[in-house]
């Protein structure tokens, strides 16, 4: 009987008597896949896999330490471990590379946890005359933001900076890597020319470098007369972002490139002011 089996086996018999099925103790410890040094202070999470899709699944989670060591009690099942709140490294339960892990109640098991680097990606939405919130019933319900790429059909940015009048939807996403980011809102968006935005959105490509710890860098286009509106703006924290129309960058810093205009009627001015 192969391994897989053999595990199967004893966690059926487990869940047939739970009775007598001990919790069992996984340990392990956070690392960077580039670098092999532990991260501290990360999330793990153990996801229960079950059988049927009706079925809740168990949800267990643990704090790694400053050495980047856990500890995580499971009930006997299988389980896919997540990691969140690592700094700039992936959770792989999100952008692939996740272990399963076939928990039998036996014995304690470990689990070391690789992860791999990216980079913080952000969209930013210049929005001085507040279009958003008046067309949101629910707080930075008014635009979405998201990446794809050929294995992730929708990864989303949630909201997470908002001072009335800048937005910003974001999260650490994979670098080198082809990505292609979508933005979607109740507001008309359209680019430059004021053609309705693409549905297919920009594809682009981040590559990490010396300058990965860096902040994104943003430069504004401001509309000085006629009606209020905003625009769109992405950038991330890495070294270089390519596979974007030059037409879209064209005197722009290598860690930022322009999107597409948030508008809401007349036409446009460019001005270079900075993002804070």
């Amino acid at each position: 009987m192969s391994k897989t089996a053999c595990a199967l086996s004893a966690i059926i018999a487990c869940i047939a008597a739970v009775s007598v099925c001990p919790a069992q103790s996984i340990t392990g410890t956070v690392t960077a896949a580039d670098t092999s040094a532990p991260i501290p202070n990360a999330t793990v999470i153990a996801i229960q896999r079950t059988v049927l899709a009706s079925q809740k699944p168990s949800i267990y989670k643990a704090d790694a330490n400053s050495a980047g060591k856990y500890t995580i009690t499971i009930s006997p099942g299988q389980y896919q471990l997540c990691v969140q709140g690592a700094g700039s490294y992936l959770d792989p339960c999100q952008w692939g590379g996740s272990i399963i892990l076939n928990a039998t109640g036996t014995a304690a098991a470990t689990a070391p946890l690789s992860l791999q680097k990216g980079a913080l990606f952000i969209v930013r939405a210049h929005d001085a005359a507040q279009l958003l919130a008046q067309a949101e019933t629910l707080h930075g319900a008014g635009m979405r933001a998201y990446v794809t790429s050929s294995s992730i059909k929708q990864f989303v940015l949630p909201l997470m900076f908002d001072n009335g009048r800048i937005r910003d939807y974001g999260a650490v996403v994979p670098m080198n890597l082809p990505l292609t980011v979508i933005a979607a809102s109740s507001v008309p968006l359209t680019d430059q020319t004021g053609a309705a935005l693409s549905p297919l959105g920009i594809s682009f490509r981040g590559k990490l470098g010396e300058n990965w710890g860096q902040p994104a860098r943003f430069q504004s286009i401001i509309k000085r007369s006629g009606a209020l509106y905003g625009h769109l703006e992405f950038g991330c924290a890495c070294d270089t972002m390519t596979g974007v129309a030059a037409s879209e960058t064209s005197g722009l810093s290598p860690v930022f490139r322009i999107a597409r205009m948030l508008t809401h009627g007349g036409s446009t001015d460019r001005r270079g002011n900075s993002g804070y």
